[in-house]
């Protein structure tokens, strides 16, 4: 350069992390005495040239999330802009609550020294050569004082003999932070989360089954007694009081009702065998069974027919504990599908019902029962056939 007015060269500077502030620096030195001379530069103009082209900013960061990290602390994380490598992201900006803006080349930032159980807000930027993003935020709540757990009381439980048998724990009344539950069962049971279950043993006797709860601040245990039984059956067999011979006459109604039994205890049913005799022999026995409670069948129901009608008799349904308030009858032709049950009208004092409109030579079935309001009873049955005749019977 010397004697020259002017010169120009060209610098080529390394790029750092902060792409737009680099810095050249242009020294002449020392120059020495009776170097000086006419001509000598005595300033120099720098310019410095981007050929990078225009750099987007950054948009805002993705995915950020925030946690307590204990009563005291908390944690910030978060991923890149979509768009950081054409913005040339090279640190992000952060600030808790407000406060100091921070910065980091991180993707996450942590806190301490906060106050327990209080929220705290965490923005965060990212930041490259043409500025810093638009600003994301999000909050978190750190831990709040710890409580141990505190277990309810249980009262005993009953297992019976040879029988499974099962028991829940109740959750702690109190206690924060997580806490871990752990059964002790009795030797014949297994143990699941608070519960246990399994097979007593075949003997009566005594056992035993904890429950221990914990966490980062305590522990409590909770025991239960458990009593193994064997199953008490209280009951009485029925006992029947004596009844003395009847007498029935050839060709005529007969009716008996046994007592009650005298004692006993459950439901008990009554079966009833009953049998014809004549000079020739005894027939094969018929049974019918009879529970208290119910209504039995109207006695000696009968019927009579006429010219397209038949008349149902019958004698007054015996009754063990419900009240008879009315009889309900229905019929069918002997091959055909039953007509609805229909009240008899007279309520518990009837005796008959007149069925007309029927058809003649057509053989049918009538079945009658006494009912209440709870149900009905025994029905009772008998067939007729409808057919003309001179006069209907008195």
């Amino acid at each position: 350069m010397r004697g020259a007015s002017s010169e120009s060269f060209t610098l080529t500077a390394n790029e750092d992390a902060d792409s737009d502030d680099e810095t050249v620096s242009v020294s002449f030195g020392t120059l020495p005495a009776g170097v000086v001379s006419v001509g000598t530069p005595r300033q120099a103009t720098v310019r410095l040239l981007d050929n990078d082209g225009i750099v987007p900013k950054p948009l805002a960061v993705r995915a950020l999330t925030s946690r307590s990290t204990g009563q005291t602390s908390g944690q910030a994380s978060w991923k890149a802009p979509s768009n950081a490598l054409a913005a040339k992201v090279y640190s992000y900006r952060y600030r808790l609550d407000g406060g100091t803006i921070q910065t980091t080349t991180s993707t996450s930032a942590s806190f301490s020294s906060l106050q327990p159980g209080s929220r705290y807000s965490v923005d965060v930027w990212a930041v490259g050569p043409s500025g810093a993003g638009k600003s994301t935020t999000t909050t978190f709540i750190t831990d709040d004082s710890g409580k141990a757990p505190v277990l309810a009381s249980v009262g005993p439980l009953d297992c019976y003999v040879g029988e499974y048998c099962s028991f829940t724990f109740p959750v702690a009344e109190k206690g924060t932070a997580p806490i871990t539950y752990t059964v002790s069962p009795p030797s014949w049971a297994t143990a699941s989360g608070r519960s246990f279950s399994g097979t007593a043993p075949s003997s009566p006797g005594t056992a035993s089954a904890s429950l221990n709860a914990s966490n980062a601040y305590g522990t409590d245990s909770e025991s239960l007694t458990i009593t193994i039984k064997r199953w008490t059956v209280v009951g009485v067999a029925p006992v029947l009081p004596s009844v003395s011979s009847i007498t029935c006459y050839v060709g005529e109604y007969c009716s008996f009702t046994f007592p009650a039994a005298r004692k006993g205890t459950a439901p008990i049913t009554y079966a009833v065998a009953v049998r014809a005799v004549n000079t020739g022999g005894a027939s094969d026995a018929a049974w019918g069974l009879a529970t208290p409670g119910r209504l039995f069948a109207p006695d000696g129901l009968q019927a009579v027919a006429g010219d397209g009608w038949v008349v149902l008799r019958w004698s007054a349904a015996g009754t063990e504990g419900p009240v008879l308030t009315r009889y309900e009858w229905r019929g069918r032709p002997v091959w055909g599908a039953w007509s609805a049950w229909e009240p008899v009208a007279g309520g518990a004092a009837a005796r008959g019902h007149k069925i007309e409109g029927l058809t003649n030579g057509v053989e049918c079935v009538f079945e009658v029962r006494a009912a209440n309001p709870a149900g009905a009873g025994v029905v009772a049955q008998v067939v007729a056939e409808p057919a003309p005749e001179e006069s209907p019977p008195l």
